[in-house]
C-alpha cells in the first residue's frame, strides 16, 4: 500500500532512535561515494605527503566558511519550498475528502431515497476522487507514469463506484480524466431535484426555485472539488525550477569536496576528522534527501500520502453517511429518556471498555444517579426505583431526614 502513517509521538523517541530513522541516509550512493572521497584525501595525506604539497591540497579552514555558509542558505531554502509544496499537497487531498462529504450531506438532504438514485449521485464523485489520486503515482512505467493500472481499475469496480462501461468511458475521454466524473455526478443530481420535484404537486414555483438553488449549491461544490483537483495536478508539473535544483547538486559537490580538503589540512587525527566529515555530510545529504521526498509525496515510499487510506475513508465516510435513516423530529418531544443502566447496558455492547453495569441498590449506584442528575438528566425509569431509593438514604444518614445542607444534584 502506497505511503505509510506519519503520526508519531515526540515522547516516544530519544537520541538513538530518532538517529536510528535516519539509516537510509547510510545506504545512499551519495553517501559511500563522498566517504570514498573523503577517504582517499586522507590517504593521499598520511602516505603520499610530498604529492599532496606538490599538488597545493593543503587548504585553509576559514576558505570553506563561505561556500559552507551559501550552501546552507540554498539548502534551507530549497527545503522550505518543497516542505511548501507538500503542505499544499496535503491541504488539497484533504480538501478533495472534505468535499466528498459535504456532496454526500446535501445528496442526503436532497435527493430522494429512490433505490440506487442517492448512491449513484455520490459513488461518481468519488471516483473522481480515485481516479486523480491513482493517476498521481510516479513510481509506475516511466514511459508512462500518469497510467491507472488494471488493478486500480478493478479496485474501483468493487467498490462500485464505476461501471466497467464507465471505466471504459473515462480511459477513451481525451480531456482531464477527473473531471468526467464530476460532469456526471452533477447530471445525477439534477435527474435526482428533478424527480422530487415531479413528486411534489404543491407550490411548484416555490419548488422550482429550491431546486434550483440546491443544484446550484452541487455545482459550486463540484467546481470546487475540480479546482483541488486542478491545483495538485499542476502543482506537480511545475516542481522546483531544474536550474535551481542542478545549481545546488553542484554546490553541494563543491562545498563537500572543500570540506573534506580543509578537515584533513588540520591534521588533528584520521578518526576525528572521519568522524567531522561524516556528521557534514549526513546533515546535508538528510536535508537535501527529506526536501527532495517532500516535494513529490505521491508514490510508495514510506514518506509518502496514504493515498489507499484517503480513498477508503472517503468511501467508508460516504456510505455511513447514506445509511443514516434518523428522520427530523420538527416540533416533536423527544421520547421517554432511557434509563442510566439501561443507556449504560446498551453502550457497553458497543464499547467493552466501558464499566460493567452497577449492581442495583449499591453505593455506586447512588454515585451514576447523582452525576446524571448533575448533567440534566431528570427522568428516572422505575427499575431504577431501588437506585433513588439507595440515593435518599444516603442524603438521610449524611444530613438528616429533612436533608438539610444536601448539595443539590
Amino acid at each position: 500500500m502506497p505511503g505509510g502513517d506519519h503520526r508519531y509521538d515526540p515522547g516516544d523517541f530519544n537520541l538513538l532512535t530518532a538517529v536510528g530513522q535516519l539509516r537510509g541516509e547510510f545506504c545512499s550512493l551519495e553517501f559511500w561515494c563522498f566517504t570514498l572521497i573523503h577517504m582517499c584525501l586522507l590517504a593521499i595525506h598520511e602516505y603520499l605527503p610530498d604529492e599532496w604539497d606538490a599538488y597545493g591540497l593543503q587548504l585553509d579552514w576559514k576558505a570553506t566558511t563561505a561556500v559552507t555558509s551559501l550552501l546552507t542558505f540554498f539548502i534551507v531554502f530549497y527545503g522550505t519550498q518543497c516542505y511548501a509544496r507538500f503542505q499544499k499537497y496535503y491541504t488539497h487531498c484533504v480538501g478533495m475528502g472534505g468535499v466528498c462529504q459535504e456532496w454526500t450531506a446535501l445528496v442526503s438532504l436532497t435527493i430522494p431515497d429512490d433505490g440506487a438514485r442517492r448512491w449513484n449521485a455520490v459513488r461518481l464523485i468519488l471516483a473522481s476522487m480515485h481516479i486523480l489520486l491513482y493517476s498521481l503515482d510516479t513510481n509506475k512505467d516511466p514511459k508512462d507514469p500518469c497510467e491507472i493500472t488494471f488493478e486500480e481499475w478493478k479496485r474501483m469496480v468493487e467498490r462500485e463506484l464505476l461501471t466497467w462501461d464507465e471505466v471504459r468511458a473515462v480511459r477513451e475521454y481525451e480531456g482531464y480524466m477527473a473531471f468526467l466524473p464530476v460532469i456526471w455526478a452533477l447530471a445525477e443530481v439534477d435527474e435526482g431535484l428533478k424527480a422530487d420535484l415531479a413528486a411534489k404537486s404543491h407550490d411548484k414555483l416555490g419548488e422550482n426555485l429550491r431546486a434550483t438553488q440546491t443544484l446550484d449549491a452541487f455545482r459550486e461544490l463540484g467546481f470546487a472539488f475540480r479546482g483541488h483537483c486542478g491545483q495538485i495536478t499542476n502543482w506537480l508539473k511545475e516542481p522546483v525550477p531544474l536550474p535551481y535544483f542542478c545549481f545546488l547538486y553542484l554546490l553541494l559537490l563543491i562545498d563537500l569536496v572543500l570540506l573534506s580538503l580543509g578537515l584533513v589540512s588540520l591534521d588533528f587525527g584520521r578518526a576525528l576528522t572521519l568522524l567531522s566529515f561524516l556528521a557534514v555530510l549526513v546533515t546535508f545529504l538528510g536535508l537535501k534527501n527529506v526536501a527532495v521526498a517532500m516535494s513529490d509525496p505521491f508514490g510508495d515510499d514510506y514518506s509518502d500520502f496514504n493515498i489507499e487510506g484517503m480513498l477508503s475513508t472517503a468511501v467508508k465516510n460516504s456510505k455511513a453517511n447514506l445509511k443514516d435513516t434518523r428522520k427530523p423530529l420538527g416540533p416533536s418531544k423527544p421520547g421517554k429518556a432511557m434509563s442510566t443502566i439501561k443507556a449504560h447496558a446498551t453502550l457497553a455492547s458497543y464499547d467493552k471498555t466501558l464499566d460493567p453495569p452497577i449492581e442495583l441498590g449499591s453505593a455506586d449506584a447512588a454515585k451514576r444517579v447523582a452525576r446524571e442528575h448533575r448533567r440534566g438528566s431528570a427522568t428516572i425509569d422505575v427499575n431504577d426505583a431501588n437506585i433513588e431509593q439507595t440515593r435518599l438514604s444516603s442524603i438521610k444518614g449524611k444530613y438528616g431526614d429533612e436533608g438539610n445542607g444536601a448539595p443539590l444534584l
